[in-house]
Formats: C-alpha cells, structure tokens, sequence
C-alpha cells in the first residue's frame, strides 16, 4: 500500500514540475493568469489546470485566449494523463516538441492562431485517441504527414492558413469519424481527391475550378457550431465528463464574456464559406479578400 501511495505521489510532483516548467516557457502573461502557478497552491488548483478527481494526475491544460507569448517545452511529454491541450489565440512560437507523441490519452490538441513553425510531428500517430487537431493559422511547413493516417478516431482535422505543400492526402477520406475538414490558405496544389466524397460531413457542391492549384477549400459541418460541439470531448465515463465540466466551469466568465465576439465571428466566416462556395465564378470573392477578411477575424480573436 504505501509503495504504491508513494509511487503515485512521485507521478503528482512530476506533473507539478512540468507544470513549472511550462510555466518558465512564458516571457509574457499580460493578463497575469500564471500568478497562481507557485507553491502556496496545488497545482490542481492552478489557472487552466484540471486534475482527475482519482488520482490528481493534470488531464486538461487549457490557456486559451490569455495571450501569451512563449514556447511549448519537451517536459509536457511528462503530463502523460493530459486528454486535452488548449493553447488557441495565444503567441506561443518554435515548433511542437517531439514528446507531446507521449500523451497516449490526448483526445484533443488545439494550438490555433499562435505563431508555431516547423513540421507536424509526425509522431503524433503514436496519439491514437486524438480527436480533435486544430493547428490553423501558424506558420507550419512541409507536406502533411502520412503518418496521421492512423489517427482514425479524428473528428476534426484543422489545418488552414499554415505554408503546408504537396497535394491533399487521400487516406483523409478513410477517417470515418471526421465532421470538420479544413485546408485553406495553404499551398496544397493538385486535385481534391475522390475519397474525401466518403466523408460525413456537409461537404456540398465543389466546382470544378476549385479543384486547380492554389484553390483548395475548407470542408466544413456545419453542426461543428453547435454548442454540442463546441468542445466536444469524447469522453467515455464519468470521471471524464466530470473534469470536462470542471474545466468549462472554470472558465465560464471568460467564456461569457466573449460569446458574442465568437458568435459575430462565426457569421462573417460563415459568409466568406457561402461567397466562396457561390455557383458562378464571378460571384465568389477573391482569395485576396478572403485572407483579408480572415486576418481581420483573427484580430478580433486576439
């Protein structure tokens, strides 16, 4: 009995440590939401930290919209009962470190609108339960990894206004489960593949001049702006619902604060997807504009 006590105590300090670690990665926190991060709290006590109510390991991590600048270190390889990393609308810039491929119970990694770099991992195969990979608007290059194709369990595959190449992956249209596609404003050429026809989601009327270089569109669900979905977690017993609702719970202020930003961003990208998708070429805005009007939303993110 007491090995076992102390054995789970050492995983509890690693986990605080780590936490530290993360938290000396920050250069700037101008909301100051890393004050409580220091000793004369629990860690689970912690801003944007939720533990696992059995054993106080950090399952959740989730600074999003804090504006914070700095960078993501190999030590969060170390939280190996994260199920989900929420890191969006924040500065955080150098490349994912290999050792988030450790996170075995990741269910969802969202680093939207930061300033990352780099390839994608291509060990993030090795997180088999990911449901959701959201990496829009960074600064990611290369081709996308064909060793995502494992991943069969995504729902949402989000990868927009990054400098990734090559052409579309056809393994994408095998994840049965995926309701969310996006590829825009990258620089994919060639066709968009047949397979993605197996897809679920709402995919539409694509025209045949979408599918030319420099022309691929997003694939968007539209029930991906249900509440339901907004963060949606997989979750398959009580212990995870209970920390999810625990992690909503702890940023319900924030969230309030700001539904109606989201709810007015949501309609402006909602027309941009409708003038894109028009019938006739001539009544599609151009691509110019839509960078333009998608920077403009990102800046009321930030």
């Amino acid at each position: 009995m007491s090995s076992c006590l102390e054995s789970a105590s050492f995983a509890n300090e690693s986990d605080r440590v780590a936490l530290l670690d993360f938290k000396s990665r920050v250069t700037q926190d101008p909301h100051n939401v890393m004050a409580s991060w220091n000793n004369s709290l629990h860690f689970c006590s912690w801003f944007g930290v939720t533990c696992s109510p059995s054993n106080g390991r950090v399952v959740i991590l989730n600074l999003q919209g804090q504006k914070l600048v700095g960078s993501i270190p190999p030590s969060i390889g170390i939280l190996t009962f994260l199920t989900a990393i929420n890191l969006e609308n924040n500065s955080f810039h150098g490349e994912i470190p290999q050792q988030v491929g450790r996170l075995l119970r990741l269910q969802h990694l969202n680093l939207t609108s930061n300033s990352l770099g780099g390839e994608i991992p291509a060990n993030l195969t090795h997180c088999i339960e990911l449901r959701t990979l959201a990496l829009n608007f960074n600064g990611f290059i290369g081709k996308i990894p064909n060793q995502l194709s494992s991943l069969s369990k995504l729902e949402t595959l989000a990868l927009s206004a990054n400098n990734l190449t090559g052409t579309i992956p056809t393994w994408i249209g095998n994840f049965s489960s995926l309701y969310r596609l996006s590829l825009a404003l990258n620089n994919l050429h060639g066709t968009i593949p047949d397979e993605l026809g197996r897809l679920k989601g709402s995919i539409g009327y694509i025209p045949p001049d979408m599918a030319l270089p420099g022309h691929v569109m997003d694939i968007v669900d539209q029930s991906m702006f249900s509440e339901e979905n907004v963060y949606k977690s997989g979750s398959q017993n009580r212990e995870e619902e209970y920390v999810e609702e625990k992690a909503l719970t702890k940023n319900k202020d924030w969230q309030v604060s700001s539904t109606r930003m989201i709810e007015e961003c949501l309609v402006l990208m909602m027309k941009i997807g409708l003038s894109c998708a028009a019938t006739l070429p001539s009544k599609r805005m151009t691509m110019n504009i839509v960078v333009n009007k998608l920077l403009d939303i990102r800046g009321m993110l930030r």
